[in-house]
């Protein structure tokens, strides 16, 4: 699937920030029918996977217990998954990797083995799956409100070159206090909206081509009938004696 970074970064910069209520407002404008965007969380136990998301599509921060194996949330035609961050049930999560349309890598601000073990463990299992076309990556590093000096990072922390190096968009947040989610929401919104574009004409255009497909076998299906109809019958071509 291509996409085109740089209509996001055009559309970010229209957008800038959405609340809650316009992020659903302007999800629920795309058209009726339209294909599902898939998205997965991607991290270690208790670095706030569960609160970002929750906190993204209902605007509320919930203390939430650790989740174990996946769970489900949606909002309009955006799916997702939302993963234990436990490496010994990574082989259960293949499943749910593949085909994904975006990607939330999240790390604890406070913790430099999360954001390890996001770089070496999460990442290389999510991507191995993926020879062409990967999903578009979003590296969140969550819960600056602890950080000492504000969203100040600690010298071990060199997840925005990392994610630089992805290619990924980068966002320091705090899921309890609301800082800086309303602007990773209107990136959400960008992607989401981008993709839902290339897969709805990537649709159309499957469309096409079985209308095509149908259309052939039609005809062929005529010029047999109508070679049928041509054919003398058996019983004309006998010879009397």
């Amino acid at each position: 699937m291509a996409f085109d970074a740089l209509n996001i970064v055009n559309l970010n910069e229209k957008l800038q920030t959405l609340d809650k209520e316009q992020f659903v407002d302007m999800m629920q404008q795309q058209p009726k029918i339209k294909p599902t965007i898939k998205a997965i969380t991607l991290g270690d136990a208790f670095v706030g996977k569960t609160s970002l998301v929750t906190r993204l599509l209902t605007g509320v921060f919930v203390q939430t217990r650790s989740t174990v194996g996946i769970e489900f949330q949606y909002a309009a035609n955006l799916q997702v998954y939302d993963t234990a961050g436990v490496e010994e049930h990574a082989c259960l999560f293949a499943d749910y990797m593949r085909n994904v349309d975006l990607a939330f890598l999240v790390y604890d601000g406070t913790s430099e083995t999360s954001l390890y073990n996001l770089k070496y463990v999460w990442i290389p299992k999510l991507m191995e799956l993926y020879t062409t076309d990967p999903p578009k990556l979003m590296m969140v590093r969550n819960k600056v409100d602890l950080l000492l000096g504000g969203e100040e990072q600690a010298q071990w922390d060199n997840g925005r070159e990392y994610a630089k190096r992805l290619g990924a968009g980068f966002f320091s947040v705090s899921s309890k206090t609301g800082y800086g989610i309303d602007l990773l929401r209107g990136y959400l919104y960008g992607s989401a909206t981008t993709l839902t574009q290339i897969k709805q004409q990537e649709l159309e255009q499957q469309q096409q081509h079985d209308d095509d497909d149908i259309c052939v076998l039609e005809e062929e299906k005529e010029e047999k009938t109508q070679k049928k109809k041509k054919r003398i019958p058996w019983y004309y071509r006998c010879t009397l004696f």
